[in-house]
């Protein structure tokens, strides 16, 4: 049932409605829109918002600013949502995995409301391609009622369907009883903007999994692309210290909303230009201590004060051996061994290390503590451990290439570039695949003491047993050259609109028999073509034997009356390779009656 506050609440919706937009006017947005979109602003690039700005549809109170950072006052329950509202928009939802049997009770929401009415509607917001490309982006959004902390949800969030786990922290964290709406603003990852390139963003909040019986709702979303400087925001400052000795933390990073700072040699950190309404606020990053995170409501324009105390982990040393040659790493790039082969790491977290053989050593296993001893090593740092990574020699031959001709001669693996490198050794029993390149004008005669492959016969393989040597053999190359030589048009001067015919005549100035592709021609093109390019008629050259020439004849229709310019192009996608590309075209003069 609806309380007379409520519908009294909606009675007046439309008055405050009025006043709001006359105040959106002044900042260029208009409140009272379901959907707009503003270009070059202040704040950003480009700004997309989905919802209108109304609290629900239960109206501001006077002078509130939603984006100044404060939490709404408390409102009633439940409402009819309005048809007319962006989708998933001024409307209560419930999670979707709530059954009926909640693990911690149910809020009222959850008990005013009903399936399928209440159930999560996915949140698409398309906006115009920006220009410049869009290089980052953040989401403000306007809560209401999220309460996961008391009603034991665990809210999931994807972002065109792709989780997102920071968002996720920052909604499970919230605490909304009242029914109170608030502001929060986060600033989109790299690996989301990287998908929303088709210009949209499509978001998704929901509990799918426990069962909670936790309602929440959606004022507007608004999207902020490039941003620049937003315009309600407030500073956060404090004092990072050690929780045991209270001395202070140097170099401890803190983080909120969009921006991230490092506290100096004091401990000392200041926040300036964070976006006011809820911000969470989160010291880590510094080796050796717990990291912490609060919830503050900051209000714009004005400063909070938040000092962290962390606490300290119990640390252990981690210690890398090696015999032979190899690197060891960790994969947190804690130890490069290579020339870091120890450090420092939290008891009771696990260690991975990644053994990888140099030159002519293969990875023989790990000793213990390792719990795999052929594949990556996993260190449980519950004390300190010292790990030996071993590296076998390994028998090598030698693999010598003779060069004959003008080439070259590479190798896979990598170690022949014969050019300059023709001498390698190789482990015994590899396989190698030695590729031939003749230069401009050689031509790949075949090779010696080396099996040529029968799918590429520049590619031969051969099995290292012993030191061999493998000669490639290069020699001069024929060539084709194509050339257009005549053109004859019949009649000389065609009339406006009617058939004429080009009889075109190509010869092959080299010294090979080659297929000479297509011949494209256009009635009127004075510009130079690219190879690929289509012409109003065209017609197979077929094979020309060196020295030979065809004449092929194609029919074009005239169009408008004046002087044309006809362009003959041979070989126009460019298949044959030539010793002279520039003289596959030619024009020919002519008007058109």
């Amino acid at each position: 049932m609806f309380s007379g506050d409520i519908l009294m609440k909606r009675l007046i919706h439309y008055l405050l409605s009025v006043v709001l937009s006359y105040a959106a006017i002044a900042n260029a947005e208009n409140y009272t829109l379901q959907h707009e979109e503003m270009f070059n602003t202040a704040e950003a690039q480009q700004i997309v918002r989905y919802g209108d700005i109304d609290n629900l549809g239960f109206g501001w109170p006077e002078g509130f600013d939603p984006f100044s950072g404060e939490s709404t006052p408390g409102h009633g329950y439940p409402w009819i949502a309005n048809s007319e509202d962006a989708d998933g928009t001024d409307r209560i939802m419930v999670v979707s995995s709530y059954v009926g049997t909640p693990p911690a009770g149910q809020d009222g929401y959850t008990s005013y409301t009903s399936r399928p009415d209440n159930m999560p509607r996915e949140i698409v917001i398309p906006f115009t391609a920006p220009n410049p490309l869009l290089n980052s982006a953040i989401l403000q959004i306007f809560v209401d009622d999220f309460q996961a902390l008391v009603w034991q949800a665990h809210y999931q969030v994807t972002m065109n369907s792709v989780r997102v786990p920071e968002l996720e922290e920052l909604l499970n964290s919230l605490e909304q009883t009242g029914p109170i709406g608030k502001l929060i603003t986060f600033q989109i990852p790299d690996y989301i903007i990287d998908t929303m390139h088709d210009n949209q963003l499509k978001i998704m909040v929901d509990d799918p999994e426990t069962g909670a019986g936790d309602g929440f709702a959606f004022d507007f979303f608004r999207l902020l692309i490039n941003p620049r400087q937003l315009q309600n925001t407030g500073i956060i400052n404090g004092y990072v210290f050690d929780k045991i000795t209270s001395q202070p933390l140097a170099e401890a990073m803190v983080a909120a909303s969009t921006t991230q700072v490092k506290t100096n040699a004091a401990g000392y950190y200041e926040m300036q230009q964070v976006p006011a309404g809820l911000v969470n606020l989160r010291a880590d990053i510094i080796v050796g201590y717990q990291s912490e995170t609060v919830n503050l409501d900051l209000v714009a324009n004005t400063t909070i004060t938040h000092d962290f105390y962390l606490n300290p982990l119990e640390m252990y040393q981690l210690f890398v051996n090696k015999k032979g040659d190899g690197l060891v790493t960790s994969k947190d790039g804690i130890i490069n061994c290579g020339s870091v082969c120890s450090g420092d790491f939290e008891s009771g977290s696990s260690v991975i290390l990644t053994a990888k053989p140099i030159g002519d050593f293969v990875f023989g296993g790990w000793s213990d503590p390792c719990s795999n001893q052929t594949d990556d090593c996993i260190v449980n740092m519950n004390q300190a451990q010292t790990v030996t990574a071993i590296f076998n020699p390994i028998s090598s031959y030698m693999l010598s290439i003779n060069k004959i001709g003008k080439g070259t001669v590479t190798s896979s693996p990598a170690g022949i570039n014969c050019g300059t490198a023709c001498n390698k050794k190789f482990a015994s029993g590899l396989v190698i695949t030695l590729t031939a390149k003749p230069n401009s004008g050689a031509t790949f005669i075949g090779w010696k003491g080396c099996t040529a492959l029968a799918s590429e016969p520049l590619q031969c393989s051969i099995t290292l047993t012993n030191k061999k040597t493998v000669t490639a053999t290069f020699g001069a190359a024929e060539t084709a050259d194509i050339k257009v030589t005549a053109i004859k048009l019949t009649p000389a001067s065609p009339r406006t609109d009617s058939v004429f015919s080009a009889e075109i005549t190509v010869k092959n100035q080299g010294s090979a028999t080659v297929n000479g592709g297509y011949l494209d021609v256009w009635s009127n093109q004075p510009k130079t073509q690219k190879c690929s390019a289509f012409g109003e008629a065209w017609i197979d050259i077929g094979s020309l034997d060196a020295g030979a020439s065809k004449t092929l004849t194609v029919n074009l229709r005239s169009n408008s009356h004046g002087s044309k310019t006809l362009r003959a192009f041979a070989d126009s996608w460019c298949q044959t390779r030539e010793s002279n590309e520039d003289n596959n075209q030619m024009t020919k003069k002519y008007t058109v009656k």
